[in-house]
């Protein structure tokens, strides 16, 4: 098991005892997706490329209201 894995899991249990419905409700979908989560950290493969470019693609759309075409 590696850090990464325990450390969720333990994130997850204590998920589980809080009085805050949408704690539990946020342990029960990181629960579910445990497998995919960990598979994302091992690989190192994010989506900060992707979002990069919307951001600056959205930038393009703000700064072009008001132009006349």
């Amino acid at each position: 098991m590696s850090i990464a894995e325990s450390y969720l899991k333990k994130w997850i249990s204590w998920a589980s005892r809080s009085r805050m419905s949408y704690i539990v409700k946020l342990g029960k979908t990181m629960k579910r997706h445990i497998e995919g989560i960990l598979k994302a950290i091992r690989s190192g493969i994010n989506s900060a490329v992707v979002e990069g470019l919307n951001n600056k693609t959205r930038t393009a759309f703000k700064r072009s209201c008001g132009f006349k075409s």
